[in-house]
């Protein structure tokens, strides 16, 4: 199932998605029935040889280790060359395989307290390496989809491994050709449904990535000309009105 946000968008493609796990597990086995069509595999050479053969238009690989690393390292030309959008999911963050790991081109879900934080490969924006500041990762605003680099920038969103966020991976694999706005991907992440972001809400959220930005040292990041708005705009499906309210809040 897909949202369309914009009656005057083209067509959706027809989206496969392939997801490898070293194990079957039974909360993604549940999302068949929301994400058609689907194939599990447990093999890595079945992996890469039905993304060579069945082409899906999402790759996901779960329980992201050395191995299925290094494999694919080895056929990382095949990965660039496919028009896919990969997305990475570690149960754990592996300090041995440090940034290296990101060098593939992979969009990555670190998990961190049951949550997972889409986190990416950026040259020349990700300052710091992941070992030097742990699991918590910051990530820029969303800007847009760089389709040959198999690249896409978001900022502060904290994506759980559900159906919604499946519809999103795929949302976007369709539309890698053109900018999509933050509305679009609140309306995905939502179900297509819009919600609204109270001020006490909207304060207590902005003191809890504060808390983050600081423990990080990148108190200087959230300073840009979105601000604060920008970050919650993504949970509000109406955010001029909740423009001064989130300027209030901003820090100094």
């Amino acid at each position: 199932m897909f949202y369309h946000i914009n009656s005057n968008m083209k067509d959706n493609k027809y989206c496969k998605t392939l997801i490898y796990q070293s194990e079957r597990k039974s909360h993604l086995d549940k999302l068949v029935d929301f994400v058609h069509p689907v194939k599990f595999t447990d093999k890595i050479d079945t992996l890469f040889n039905e993304i060579t053969t069945w082409k899906p238009n999402v790759v996901v690989v779960i329980d992201f280790d050395k191995e299925i690393f290094y494999s694919f390292k080895e056929n990382q030309s095949i990965i660039k060359s496919l028009d896919a959008f990969f997305v990475a999911v570690c149960p754990k963050f592996d300090r041995a395989l440090n940034i290296e790991a990101y060098d593939v081109g992979f969009y990555s879900l670190i998990e961190e307290n049951n949550d997972y934080l889409l986190y990416l490969k950026l040259s020349g924006l990700l300052r710091r390496k992941a070992s030097d500041i742990g699991n918590r990762l910051v990530i820029d605003d969303i800007l847009s989809i760089d389709k040959n680099m198999h690249r896409i920038n978001i900022k502060g969103v904290n994506l759980h491994l559900s159906k919604n966020n499946f519809e999103l991976f795929q949302y976007l694999a369709e539309n890698q050709e053109r900018r999509v706005s933050p509305d679009e991907i609140a309306m995905v992440i939502n179900g297509g449904k819009k919600r609204r972001v109270t001020v006490n809400a909207i304060a207590a959220r902005m003191s809890r990535l504060r808390k983050t930005l600081d423990s990080v040292g990148a108190g200087d990041w959230i300073q840009n000309d979105h601000g604060f708005g920008y970050f919650f705009q993504l949970a509000d499906d109406n955010a001029e009105k909740c423009s001064e309210p989130m300027d209030s809040f901003k820090t100094s």
